[in-house]
Order: C-alpha cells, then structure tokens, then sequence
C-alpha cells in the first residue's frame, strides 16, 4: 500500500504542475478485445474455459473541465461498446451439475469519469472509473443438464444471468498529433477491468484499440 500512496503523490504533484489547457472535446472509434475469466479454484467440480473475443466501440468525450472551480481537471467519457466472447462453465457435484456453453454479444453504454490526468510530451495519460449499463444482449448458448434422477437434458440457454450495470476502473493513455492550433488527431490505447461480475460467476476485461480526432473549444 505504501508504493500505491507514492505513486498516487507522484501524479497529483505532476498534475499541480501541469498548466492549466484548454478545454477540448473528441470523438475516437476502434476495436476492442474482450477476456473473460474468473477468481474461482478449477478443480474436478468447477471447470471453465473462457476465448477472447472482438467488437467495436465508440466514444465522445471532454477534457479539462471545471479548471477554474477545481485544481484538479477532469474528463468526462461516454463510450458505446459492442463486445463479444466465449465461455464454457461447468459445474458437478455428487448429485448431479450443469455444462454451460455461451457466444457472448453484448453492447453497453457506458460514463467515464476521469479525475487523474497528465501528460509527457504528447502522451495524455487518464486515469479513473466507468459504470456501464447494458443496453442490448444478443448472446446464444447451451445448458446441458444431468441429475442421479434424471437423464441427460440439453436445451438452448434462453435466459443469461447478466449484470445490467457494471463498473470498473479505466485507463487511456493517447499520443496526440496536432493538425493545427485547434485540432489534432490520436490514436489511443485504453482498458477496462470490471470489478463485479459480468456473465454469472465471470468477469471481464476489455482493451480498446482506437483512433481519435479532437478539438480545442475555449
């Protein structure tokens, strides 16, 4: 914990150093790679099997806002993501289990707020946290059902236990060209690591490859 508490003092020095910028408003879209896993032990009772999986995103966002209210400037992010993947969850016991076989298409919407950002040279780091709800789910799957009592039953998984709103802690880290004095393009790097449940027992963690243009408004 002492290392985090320096790190978190390094950034707040460097932002109290940073000048104050003009506030500026953006667009970027790109891909995003989705991976699922979980906390669980695997053992004979509990095994899963989790595959990345592509989708899309898109974003508008804001930067440097409240700077004369505040020492701190902050970004405001909405981002759309359309997001897949795969898992395959298997439980057993004595009396019987379940085999859970998922293609997972969700789309979410989601608002970021970042209050730790800075910069070196032209790489634009935030740091900060996201809610998401979801808006559309689109996945398919398989449940496969055995009991002593009963005979072996597979039938389509019609209903998923999703989470409708999530949240977690992001990240972007962008290197910004300037076209001009008030536009410039970027591609950027950002992830998502949820920290609650996604998809039953599972969580996910999502990286965003995306390319952007921005503008300085004031």
């Amino acid at each position: 914990m002492k290392i985090f508490h320096k790190l978190l003092l390094i950034i707040l020095l460097i932002q109290f150093q940073y000048p104050s910028k003009a506030q500026r408003i953006g667009i970027s879209g790109g891909a995003n790679l989705s991976h699922y896993y979980d906390y669980k032990e695997m053992d004979f009772h509990y095994i899963t099997d989790y595959k990345n999986g592509f989708g899309y995103s898109l974003s508008l966002f804001a930067d440097n806002l409240f700077q004369k209210d505040s020492i701190i400037p902050l970004k405001l992010r909405l981002k759309y993501s359309n997001y897949r993947g795969h898992a395959i969850i298997n439980y057993s016991g004595l009396s019987g289990g379940d085999n859970k076989d998922i293609n997972i298409k969700k789309s979410s919407l989601g608002i970021g707020v970042f209050p730790l950002n800075f910069s070196i040279e032209n790489f634009f780091i935030s740091i900060g946290f996201d809610v998401e709800l979801l808006l559309f789910d689109n996945s398919t799957g398989k449940i496969e059902t055995w009991s002593l009592l009963e005979s072996k039953e597979i039938k389509d998984l019609n209903k998923i236990d999703n989470k409708y709103l999530t949240y977690g802690i992001s990240c972007e880290i962008q290197y910004e060209i300037p076209i001009n004095e008030a536009i410039s393009i970027f591609p950027k790097y950002s992830t998502h690591l949820e920290l609650c449940n996604d998809l039953y027992d599972t969580n996910v963690w999502r990286n965003y490859f995306e390319i952007g243009l921005l503008k300085k408004i004031k």
